[in-house]
């Protein structure tokens, strides 16, 4: 019994916005703008991601225009953006938080390639205005 109740949450959460209870308490760290710091790619990423109190995360190019606005959720302290698709071929993005919180990691699955972000105190779109 125990292990069907088991399997019927996991297909109840399969899209991540049906598991979403209380974003206040778990995910308030989360909220704000992240900036990459360190990455494995020859290049650094001049994107931004942020992280907003309704639960979406926006996606900014090096010129401050929004690319793309999913929703997140932050389950067992990792932040997952998107749900994949229906056929786990784009499988969430999941971001893990050092200890402390001050940075977030994101691994490429397959290649281990990450990059890390730590929270902007002001981005460079905030600057520009």
């Amino acid at each position: 019994m125990r292990l069907e109740m088991v399997i019927i949450a996991t297909m109840a959460c399969a899209s991540l916005a049906s598991c979403v209870t209380d974003r206040s308490t778990d995910s308030i760290w989360a909220i704000g703008i992240w900036q990459p710091v360190e990455t494995d790619y020859n290049v650094l990423s001049t994107e931004f991601i942020e992280f907003t109190g309704d639960g979406m995360s926006i996606l900014y190019d090096k010129n401050c225009n929004r690319m793309k606005e999913i929703e997140f959720i932050v389950i067992d302290g990792k932040v997952y953006v998107g749900s994949g698709d229906q056929n786990n071929r784009f499988p969430p993005a999941i971001f893990q938080p050092s200890d402390d919180r001050t940075k977030l990691i994101h691994k490429v699955p397959g290649s281990g390639l990450k990059t890390t972000y730590e929270k902007a105190r002001i981005s460079e779109c905030q600057r520009q205005g």
